[in-house]
């Protein structure tokens, strides 16, 4: 006959073989949390680092685009960084290669010690260690001994680093493992408070289960009903019984497993759908998302401040909604030829607010596709770019213009000129050159001095665009040499009039600065194509046309003949270029 073991034979054992589990484990979870809180520690270091860096990079982006010089782009970030706050035993800093401690929010006194080249040399020494240790990848971890703060001896200290190459600079944090081992020791203490507590009612539902069959089961129906009120941590009957009670508490096992990890994937989609709403409602950029046909489902705030639609205005509606009118049906098509062909569109558009205001963009449209690959939405941010579209203008503008009297400059002249004959030939019409030149200029330059020289230049301008019509070329070809370019002219002699009108005009007194001045001009007069069929030709032969009126005496006006040539009588060769030029 088989031997019996009593009831407390048996409960002695089960305890006995419990209590070593749980000691095991204890060990086990000891070993498992010193490393979890170590690695937790260093994640969050180099999370504190990360986090810096994406602001520092948000400065340098704002240099790049050139909102930022570099200088107010690295002050600006460095006062972020400095004002940044943390919790306890969290810290960071930033230092340059050349060991200069730039930004320590939670010691602000080594940047002033920095400055002054007061650093001592324990702190200059592992400076030279880190950045030895950032040259060889950009990110490192180094290991050493370190006084602690709140104990004042040195203990074991482990730093992340990464490098911010376009500044070299250094952005770093620590952690002391004393904090690490002293963490480990509370959360021990907590761990085994809890598997003592875990075992003592272990032990009791032992003991229970020796009283029969009947409070084990009580035990397992408790536990079924904390389950199914979603208690999935409720502690089980254990599963060691070889009976029906054994069975029902393994299969409450696995299914409280199950439901766990069914948990842990709902909390981890859950945070995952938070942090997409923070960032969709928190970006600078506005965001549209819509269906696969294009009809708004959501919109974030940024696009209500940039369009001035409140969401409940903009969803049902399609894009055509901000359609500013600029853009005709080819452009739409090839954007849609690429978001359908490539999955994705980039680009500047105009589109109209609800105010009505028309404004650049910079849009990108992404495709998203279903398990099955078909389209189901389309998600599109837009930044406003009016400001870096009008600094472009200004650009340009300076580019193509005479800074002093506003008149498009000889770049401009040169680039625009051969269209605009080409169109008027084309079309059988005439082009007038007038090629002018203020009379003794120099003189009054060497008299008066520069600035009343200046301010004869912008007031002779500003009496050729007066004179002239608004689709006629007026520039400044340098120094006090100015062109005019009449396009169409149907009537010749209306040119010679306006020659006649201009020579008048300029000849009129100027009072600048106290000085009464009487400038004078001489024009050279040219047709095309009655004189030049090129403007090559034209070019030279009004300059020709130029020299025969100043070498007739200036204050006045001189064409070619007939034939398209200077007489020769008007070409002196004993008249250099500086004296016709006056």
């Amino acid at each position: 006959m088989a031997r019996r073991f009593s009831l407390s034979a048996r409960m002695t054992t089960i305890a006995t073989i419990l209590l070593c589990l749980l000691g095991a484990i204890a060990i086990h979870e000891v070993w498992t949390l010193h490393r979890q809180v170590a690695q937790e520690r260093h994640t969050l270091a180099q999370s504190l680092v990360e986090a810096i860096r994406n602001q520092i990079e948000y400065f340098h982006t704002l240099e790049i685009i050139g909102d930022l010089s570099r200088a107010e782009a690295q002050r600006q970030a460095l006062q972020v960084i400095q004002a940044a706050r943390f919790s306890d035993g969290n810290y960071l800093w930033v230092h340059d290669l050349d060991g200069n401690v730039l930004a320590h929010p939670l010691n602000p006194e080594l940047v002033e010690q920095s400055r002054a080249g007061a650093l001592s040399p324990e702190m200059s020494a592992l400076l030279e260690r880190f950045n030895k240790a950032i040259s060889i990848k950009d990110s490192a971890t180094v290991s050493y001994m370190w006084p602690n703060p709140r104990g004042g001896e040195p203990t074991a200290k482990v730093s992340y680093l990464i490098h911010f190459e376009p500044w070299n600079w250094v952005i770093g944090s620590g952690v002391y493992l004393g904090d690490i081992n002293q963490e480990t020791r509370s959360r021990a203490w907590l761990l085994l408070g809890s598997l003592a507590v875990i075992a003592v009612l272990a032990i009791g539902i032992t003991l229970r289960l020796a009283l029969g069959i009947t409070r084990p089961l009580k035990q397992v129906t408790a536990a079924m009903a904390a389950v199914a009120a979603g208690d999935l941590d409720h502690p089980l009957p254990p599963a060691d019984r070889n009976d029906e009670v054994g069975d029902l508490s393994r299969a409450m096992a696995i299914f409280c497993q199950q439901q766990r990890a069914a948990r842990a994937i709902q909390l981890a989609h859950q945070e995952q759908q938070r942090l997409t709403s923070t960032v969709f409602n928190t970006i600078a950029e506005g965001v549209i998302v819509t269906d696969a046909n294009g009809v708004i489902k959501a919109v974030n705030p940024s696009f209500t401040q940039l369009t001035g639609y409140q969401p409940e205005e903009a969803i049902g509606q399609t894009p055509r909604l901000f359609a500013s009118g600029r853009h005709d049906r080819e452009f739409y098509r090839q954007m849609w030829d690429s978001l359908l062909r490539d999955g994705q569109w980039s680009g500047e558009i105009w589109n109209k607010t609800k105010e009505g205001r028309v404004f650049p963009e910079w849009l990108s449209i992404r495709a998203i596709h279903d398990d099955n690959q078909q389209i189901s939405e389309y998600v599109a941010a837009f930044s406003d770019i009016t400001q870096r579209k009008q600094q472009e203008e200004r650009v340009q503008w300076f580019a193509d213009h005479d800074s002093l009297t506003g008149l498009i400059n000889r770049r401009a002249f040169d680039r625009d000129l051969p269209e605009l004959v080409r169109n008027a030939l084309n079309n059988h019409l005439r082009v007038a050159f007038l090629f002018i030149d203020l009379d003794r200029f120099k003189d009054i330059n060497d008299t008066h001095g520069h600035l009343i020289g200046d301010r004869l230049l912008q007031a002779v301008a500003q009496r050729l665009r007066h004179a002239v019509r608004d689709g006629d070329l007026v520039a400044r070809m340098g120094g006090d040499e100015f062109v005019i370019v009449l396009s169409p002219i149907h009537d010749r002699m209306a040119v010679y009039r306006l020659a006649d009108a201009l020579i008048t005009k300029l000849a009129e007194p100027l009072h600048i600065e106290h000085t009464t001045l009487l400038p004078s001009a001489s024009i050279g007069v040219l047709l095309v194509p009655d004189h030049a069929k090129s403007v090559d030709e034209a070019l030279r032969l009004a300059d020709q046309a130029l020299y025969r009126a100043k070498n007739q005496g200036r204050n006045q006006w001189a064409t070619l003949d007939g034939k398209g040539t200077v007489p020769a009588q008007a070409i002196k060769d004993d008249s250099p270029r500086s004296e016709a030029e006056g």
